[in-house]
């Protein structure tokens, strides 16, 4: 498995077909039945779904119908990015009415969903890469890398704030609230000093609300307009809301190796030994 995304009642998984090929196969999220399948010039490791078009990434950009597969456009390379993917299985890649985001090792590209050309691109002086991300809300777009978290202006990608976390942190995931951004990020700066963090910051000005600590570190992170699901590298799995994080519930997988994807509030696990696991949290 290449990439994992889920978006009205469909599950989307890639899986790697050749050098610069993947299969992208569709499956209905309550039964698990297989809704179609298509090959396509890209190796799917980020996805994303927007406006009943699925775009995935990785050495290429391919848009498809979400309806049977059908694509619509594929883009090799544009003059700002090749479709690198470092970040997978939902990372690098978002998509909303006016743009689909790509973010790559120098920042972030928008392109047009029409037929794939570039609109903007927002390229910073010290930036290591996109490690998660876009992530377009209402008029701004939001991305970590470098151990930071950004704000930009979705109109031209112009910087509005940057909040850094500090030496060792990496961010593995953010998901915007009404008021606020969750932050998932994960902390090295020792052998004996891994742990995982969720923070809540300010929507306008990045500083930070509340936080949540956890013992393992947060490797990778779904979210969705209900919830944001993290995963830490003792195989558990976190659904959290922000406001303090006193509502929040966790479940635990048989494995630390599995992808995350998330619909609603159902959360989707794919193992390396190809299970696909639909977790939910209680009602």
């Amino acid at each position: 498995m290449t990439g994992l995304v889920a978006a009205g009642g469909t599950v989307y998984v890639g899986e790697k077909r050749g050098a610069n090929q993947s299969r992208v196969l569709a499956f209905d999220a309550r039964t698990g039945a297989q809704r179609w399948t298509q090959t396509v010039a890209t190796l799917s490791s980020a996805m994303t779904v927007a406006n009943e078009t699925l775009y995935t990434a990785n050495g290429g950009l391919a848009a498809l119908e979400t309806a049977d597969g059908s694509i619509r456009w594929e883009q090799s390379r544009i003059a700002e990015t090749d479709f690198t993917v470092v970040a997978a299985p939902d990372d690098q890649l978002a998509a909303d009415d006016g743009a689909v985001y790509f973010g790559d090792v120098d920042g972030v590209v928008a392109i047009s969903p029409t037929d794939g050309t570039a609109s903007w691109s927002w390229r910073p002086e010290q930036w290591e890469a996109t490690a998660v991300g876009p992530v377009p809300v209402d008029d701004a777009i939001y991305v970590g890398g470098s151990g930071d978290v950004v704000a930009l202006d979705a109109t031209d990608g112009a910087a509005r704030w940057r909040t850094p976390f500090g030496r060792g942190a990496e961010i593995t995931g953010v998901r915007a609230t009404e008021s606020s951004l969750l932050v998932a990020e994960s902390t090295d700066s020792a052998p004996s000093d891994m742990f995982g963090t969720v923070y809540e910051l300010s929507l306008e000005d990045g500083s930070e609300w509340y936080e949540i600590r956890f013992d393992a570190p947060v490797t990778q992170a779904a979210s969705t307009t209900a919830t944001l699901v993290v995963g830490t590298d003792d195989g558990t799995v976190t659904w959290t809301n922000g406001a303090s994080f006193f509502d929040r519930y966790e479940t635990s997988l048989p494995t630390k190796d599995f992808r995350l994807g998330a619909a609603g509030k159902q959360a989707f696990a794919q193992t390396t030994e190809g299970t696909l696991w639909a977790l939910s949290p209680p009602e």
